[in-house]
């Protein structure tokens, strides 16, 4: 398919991370470039899926490729080389464009990231793979596009962003919280979950992620809502930041 000539394509060369091939003398992109980004796409449309052996693919941006980003970025970052003799600019992920996730002896993750370096942004691909044992590895990462294809209307997930009550995640998160409360209670009766009501999560480049959840508890016939701040990367589980009762909801 031949690139679409009235595509505007920027090739990020300023920056060591999000440049995947030196520029060349004569012209700012290759050919090859915007063929890649015409291709990216149709790929964030979803109006093609390429065929790839092994369970089927599925494409989501949820929680859990909240943590899987914010590793390939952490990764990329410590991969990235030290020019004239100072470290370059870290990379920050600001929002996952698209993800889906493969059964393979493990799971792999194939990434659409918007990132940021300073004051410029690129849109990059990256596979992750998540061994059931082991070390998740950064497979692979490329620039897509530079910043003259940016998405518009960027949901900054350096800023707290809604997601479902009902995502995987969210709920390992609220029976983790349940779990710690317990832990701390010398009471005799359990608290039990009622409900996830609202959940909010961030990542912080390095840090992990970080969901702010209100929670409806009971402990026998005594009901409580709590807002509790969780927080976890690819490689832990989740921890209890804070925890704090709240008013009862108005219905």
């Amino acid at each position: 398919m031949p690139a679409d000539p009235a595509l505007p394509v920027h090739c990020p060369h300023n920056h060591p991370a999000l440049a995947s091939q030196p520029a060349p003398p004569t012209a700012p992109c290759s050919a090859a470039s915007s063929m890649k980004a015409a291709a990216f796409l149709l790929l964030l449309g979803a109006t093609l899926v390429a065929a790839i052996p092994g369970a089927p693919l599925q494409s989501v941006v949820d929680v859990e490729s909240l943590h899987v980003s914010d590793f390939a970025v952490t990764k990329i970052n410590e991969a990235t080389p030290v020019e004239d003799g100072e470290p370059a600019p870290q990379l920050e992920l600001v929002q996952v464009l698209n993800a889906t996730k493969q059964v393979v002896a493990g799971w792999k993750f194939s990434l659409v990231l918007l990132v940021q370096a300073g004051e410029a942004k690129a849109i990059m691909s990256a596979v992750v793979y998540v061994p059931a044992v082991g070390d998740a590895q950064l497979m692979d990462h490329d620039v897509v596009t530079g910043d003259d294809i940016v998405p518009e209307d960027i949901k900054d997930i350096r800023e707290y962003q809604q997601f479902s009550v009902v995502d995987e995640e969210v709920k390992a998160a609220a029976d983790a919280a349940v779990e710690k409360t317990n832990a701390r209670s010398n009471s005799l009766v359990r608290t039990e979950l009622d409900g996830v009501l609202d959940a909010w999560c961030k990542v912080a480049s390095g840090q992990g992620t970080t969901c702010r959840l209100d929670l409806s508890l009971m402990r026998g016939q005594e009901e409580s809502y709590v807002e509790v701040v969780m927080n976890r990367n690819l490689t832990t589980g989740w921890r209890v930041m804070s925890m704090g009762e709240v008013p009862v909801p108005v219905t």
